[in-house]
């Protein structure tokens, strides 16, 4: 398994995927997290689907994206985002599948190659 972190300058991340995706089948807590449920979403007409979470107080707390493809991510609401490509990579990463950490409050991403 291969490793590297890297400095991030904004907050957008940059992936070969046109959008910013997540997988059900992924291991992410059930309604994004200790303490919060979902409280809307939708699927397009593509298949793929956004969720919003909210804390135990109602306030906003992450959202997460799913995509057909089986790619995701994941913004806990607290300046994590976490990022799973497709079981078959992407082009940008030679086929081989990833998942990256992006933490905005220090403007680190660590990515891990499956």
């Amino acid at each position: 398994k291969q490793w590297y972190q890297r400095r991030v300058r904004g907050v957008t991340l940059c992936h070969s995927s046109a959008s910013l995706l997540l997988n059900s089948r992924n291991k992410m807590p059930k309604g994004g997290g200790s303490g919060r449920s979902a409280t809307g979403g939708g699927t397009n007409s593509n298949g793929n689907s956004y969720t919003s979470y909210s804390n135990s107080s109602g306030q906003p707390a992450g959202y997460s994206y799913s995509n057909a493809n089986g790619s995701s991510y994941y913004n806990n609401g607290g300046g994590h985002g976490f990022y799973t490509s497709p079981s078959e990579g992407t082009k940008s990463s030679g086929g081989q599948a990833y998942s990256t950490h992006t933490n905005y409050n220090s403007g680190t991403s660590s990515t891990k190659y499956k």
